[in-house]
């Protein structure tokens, strides 16, 4: 019991703490007196149909445009907001007004709360992250649902993240974090993305499927079972029956005349083992390979997984992945070899450099997938950011896993300059 308000009490602070924060802004705020700040705001509001206008307040204290309130809603801007073209100050209100709709600060201040209740089950955590994270998410398929460009809106929100000092107010809901912004980004730039609200029709026909599919569970539920039936009355004994005579014995058969022996089958011959590896070293097998005019992709498959696993010099690896990389590399099994064997490599600028070298031709998806897992091994934030950029620069369409290794590095100055290479 002690160990757990222990708990209780140590995230609660951090709560109590951002509501206490969050009123000393508002008090040293000042409210905005631009006529184009108020009167776009009234213009959403009405447009949002929100219950009542937030106030509208500025303040040197905070780089980051945030949000919070219910019954008294506060948008809450950087004293530099003045400066912004009116296109930035659409996408904010757009946003900060979406998450008053949605009551997102409240929401957050109950899962903080849970989260300090429950703070020994990691799934209440991930909930409360995920809540986070939809959240952010519904926001911004709603400034982009009301005719924002995707890629004008995605630069606003680095915009913002460069800007962004300091710890924000936890009961707060700020409008871009540093940390998520990838995978917001991804998001927002995705065209095939589903930006509708959530309707009424749509709710009732998400609760209806929901039924349907519990049905068959519920059917499939195991049932009681049935009380046992009462024991039935025993039958009344009969008279014994009188034996009868035994039969006379019947002749012993003669014995049967034994089987002829099968003939034995002749032996199976084993088959030949396959051909043990050349017994050159690695380096001179590969290198006598290459040295053919056109060697079959099976071998040079084969080679690369030896060089791999055998070769133990980052530079002498290197150099046989280059003249690998100098031909015609075009299938599957032998490029997926290659990324395998860049894995060996310890140093992080050579095995970016190998994994370059890829990047100089057409890869299929799997292929692509597997030299971003690569290159997630690579420690150095600017060798993992020019890979990345690399990458970018040849018009290779960022993936879900491009986003992962994105997150992978460290430094923000390095992160920002593989985002700000999308799109362009």
């Amino acid at each position: 019991m002690s160990a757990w308000a222990t708990g209780f009490i140590l995230l609660l602070v951090p709560l109590v703490r951002g509501i206490r924060q969050r009123q000393v802004l508002a008090r040293s705020a000042l409210p905005v007196e631009s006529e184009a700040w108020n009167e776009q705001l009234a213009e959403l509001t009405e447009r949002l149909a929100a219950r009542r206008a937030p106030r509208l307040l500025i303040s040197p204290k905070i780089t980051v445009p945030m949000t919070w309130g219910s019954l008294r809603p506060v948008i809450l801007l950087p004293e530099d907001a003045d400066c912004w073209p009116a296109s930035r100050r659409r996408d904010v209100l757009l946003h900060e007004l979406a998450h008053i709709r949605r009551h997102d600060a409240l929401t957050r201040i109950w899962s903080q709360l849970a989260c300090a209740l429950y703070w020994f089950d990691p799934l209440v955590w991930w909930a409360a992250h995920r809540l986070r994270v939809e959240s952010e998410h519904a926001c911004d398929d709603r400034v982009l649902s009301a005719g924002s460009r995707a890629s004008d809106y995605a630069d606003h929100l680095l915009a913002a993240a460069r800007t962004a000092r300091g710890r924000l107010p936890v009961a707060a809901v700020a409008m871009a974090r540093p940390s998520p912004l990838s995978g917001r980004v991804f998001a927002i730039l995705d065209e095939k993305r589903d930006r509708a609200p959530l309707t009424a029709t749509r709710l009732l026909v998400s609760c209806l499927t929901a039924s349907v599919l519990a049905l068959p569970l519920a059917a499939a539920a195991p049932q009681p079972p049935e009380p046992p039936a009462a024991p039935e009355a025993p039958e009344p004994e009969t008279a014994p029956v009188a034996p009868r005579a035994p039969k006379a014995p019947l002749p012993p058969e003669p014995p049967a005349a034994p089987e002829a022996p099968e003939p034995e089958a002749a032996p199976v011959p084993a088959p030949a083992p396959e051909a043990p590896l050349p017994p050159e070293a690695p380096r001179t097998y590969l290198e006598e390979l290459l040295e053919q005019a056109e060697p079959s992709t099976g071998e040079l498959a084969r080679a690369l997984r030896l060089a791999g696993s055998e070769i133990g010099s980052d530079h002498e690896l290197s150099e046989l992945l280059r003249l690998v990389s100098s031909r015609e590399l075009n299938d599957r099994g032998a490029l997926l070899a290659y990324v395998l064997a860049t894995r060996s490599i310890g140093s992080d600028h050579a095995l970016a450099r190998a994994l370059q070298l890829l990047l100089e031709r057409e890869l299929e998806a799997e292929v692509l997938d597997a030299v971003l897992t690569s290159a997630s091994t690579i420690g150095s934030d600017h060798e993992l950011a020019e890979l990345l950029i690399e990458l970018t620069a040849r018009g290779i369409e960022p993936t879900e896993t491009f986003f992962e290794v994105l997150d992978t590095v460290d430094s923000e100055h390095e992160r920002e300059r593989v985002l700000a290479t999308i799109g362009e």
